[in-house]
């Protein structure tokens, strides 16, 4: 079994843990339910809060409430609680992973060409400093794979990269990888015209009850 993509620069922190799944053997074009495909990780579906994602740029504050739910209407998610993970869906859009090390916040964002229209990145990062005193310069922000151009006629990870720094984020990498030039690893909504499956994008905080079984 392929285990997810990680990232250095999270990857770093021991406080917070975080994966992209690859394209591994959940088929080739069909929707693996998100529970179905990070329970083979270790994940049980009690501590997923996933985005329901409309292509908008609504980011919505989650809690242990919120365990094992999908928040209707949001493309983002952020959070400062031990315990559960945030999860996106994509199969070309961008995922961006915010995490702030010094007051132990996280977020995660689903941006595609319409989120980036509309700043989803933006709207993220101000909820973290308004509600967790997160400073932009100190947030770790990865951005996973998604498709580029010449595959794709907008670039919008230059957008969000662009966005971010804007924002006041210093500390931004963006992985490179294009959903559309590596069909062993990634699925692409555009180059397999709607008949794929989707990767999920995670990530969680770590306390000393680690959120696996």
């Amino acid at each position: 079994m392929l285990q997810p993509l990680s990232f250095d620069s999270l990857a770093s922190f021991s406080k917070v843990i975080h994966g992209f799944t690859l394209r591994g053997s959940q088929g080739e074009s069909s929707v693996v339910p998100a529970p179905n495909v990070l329970a083979r990780y270790g994940y049980s579906e009690s501590i997923l809060v996933q985005a329901e994602q409309p292509h908008g740029n609504r980011v919505e504050i989650v809690d242990q409430s919120h365990q094992g739910t999908m928040i209707a209407q949001a493309d983002g998610l952020v959070t400062s609680t031990y315990g559960i993970i945030l999860v996106i869906r994509t199969a070309d859009c961008g995922a961006l992973f915010l995490y702030d090390p010094e007051h132990q916040a996280i977020g995660l964002v689903h941006s595609g060409k319409k989120g980036t229209d509309a700043n989803i990145t933006q709207n993220a990062i101000s909820l973290m400093v308004r509600n967790y005193q997160t400073d932009p310069t100190k947030i770790v922000a990865v951005l996973g794979p998604c498709i580029r151009p010449p595959h794709y006629e907008t670039n919008f990870p230059k957008t969000i990269a662009q966005q971010a720094r804007e924002a006041g984020i210093q500390h931004f990498t963006d992985c490179g990888d294009n959903t559309a030039t590596n069909p062993e690893n990634y699925y692409s909504y555009r180059m397999e015209k709607g008949l794929t499956g989707r990767h999920y994008a995670f990530i969680g905080l770590i306390s000393e009850e680690v959120p696996a079984e």
